[in-house]
């Protein structure tokens, strides 16, 4: 177990996650931050490697191996708590009977809970002892939507960044050194680029860009899109149309330690997306001291303070966006001093210590 868990394992918690990765954000990183608070006697992972020396089993995709771990740990181990990162993987419990459970709390995230549940989804949270939703934004849908579990949900906002990000890295160490080489100044977007995914606003984005490069030929501002997905030839596509293949960069390959080195040397985050769950990446940013531009109505409100680590914008249409590449283009000193606040909320707000707090208080009886 790692320096930073408790030194003794509770005897009684089983945790099932995703992908056990402490390097990875998303849903993977909720199951690392689940982990460090709960010390768990062990941890399920359907997707991950077994580490033997952190007690966590990897079921590498198999589904019936990580049902039966699941029965094992409860019935014959002695496991009474079992915490979910997300809500598929509670549907393991749903025909286990009460007898083998003293508490059962499931994390929900984005579009699991936003819309109405049916059949085991929702016969895991009816079985469900607590339900924690991972921003207001999350808790309001969730509620909206089941009513008849309001007195056993709480919220809990996530926090953390890879484990990765702590490292110190040099430019003259990245693949991407020649491109860094040339000192582009350039924003930054990091996602998933999926067809369904669309939300998101880079497509927005890259019309945006198209704009302020015809209406200002001589802004030297670029765009690098970092993200990987069925999107991503149309994206290209999108970007050749435009003639902007000198000003607009799409990454799909960038490993941690790059993506460091690309949040540190940006000039701030254009993350306008319309559905988010919660949004990592504005923590990610903020703890590389940047800016981040968001979207009102959506949990950026919960992690971004208007004029103060960014703004947050009524839309992501593109005359919208453009509006705040070309003040980006013009005053980057201000969003280099927004950077710095964005970096003292991230340690007043988002660190470990933070969620430990949070999440505690969430689950108590």
């Amino acid at each position: 177990m790692t320096t930073e868990n408790s030194n003794r394992y509770n005897n009684r918690r089983l945790l099932l996650v995703v992908d056990y990765n402490p390097e990875k954000g998303g849903v993977a990183r909720v199951g690392y931050l689940m982990y460090r608070q709960l010390a768990p006697k062990v941890t399920v992972s359907l997707f991950g490697k077994s580490k033997r020396n952190e007690r966590v089993i990897g079921c590498d995709g198999n589904v019936a191996l990580f049902f039966f771990y699941v029965l094992y740990y409860m019935v014959f181990k002695d496991c009474r708590e079992v915490y979910c990162d997300m809500l598929g993987k509670a549907t393991a419990l749903i025909f286990m009977p009460n007898v083998f459970i003293s508490k059962f709390v499931i994390f929900l995230h984005d579009e699991e809970a936003w819309f109405r549940a049916k059949g085991r989804h929702y016969m895991a949270m009816r079985k469900a002892t607590h339900l924690v939703c991972n921003s207001n934004y999350t808790f309001q849908r969730f509620i909206k939507t089941h009513p008849e579990f309001s007195d056993k949900t709480k919220v809990c906002l996530l926090a953390g960044v890879p484990t990765s990000f702590y490292n110190t890295y040099t430019l003259e160490d990245s693949e991407f050194w020649p491109w860094f080489s040339t000192k582009p100044k350039y924003c930054v977007f990091v996602s998933r680029l999926w067809k369904k995914h669309r939300y998101k606003g880079y497509l927005e984005l890259l019309d945006a860009f198209a704009a302020l490069h015809y209406n200002y030929p001589d802004s030297k501002l670029k765009l690098v899109i970092i993200g990987r997905g069925d999107d991503e030839r149309y994206v290209a596509s999108r970007i050749q149309q435009y003639g902007l293949q000198d000003r607009v960069y799409l990454f799909n390959n960038v490993n941690d330690k790059d993506l460091v080195l690309f949040y540190q040397h940006s000039e701030a985050l254009m993350f306008p997306s319309s559905r988010e769950g919660f949004g990592y990446v504005f923590l990610e940013a903020m703890f590389a001291k940047k800016a981040c531009i968001g979207l009102k109505g959506q949990p950026a409100e919960e992690i971004i303070e208007e004029g103060k680590s960014g703004f947050l914008l009524q839309d992501n249409q593109p005359e919208t966006l453009l509006k705040v590449l070309r003040d980006i283009d013009e005053f980057p000193e201000k969003y280099s001093a927004m950077g710095e606040i964005g970096y003292e909320i991230y340690h007043n707000k988002f660190t470990f210590e933070h969620f430990k707090e949070r999440f505690e208080s969430s689950i108590a009886v």
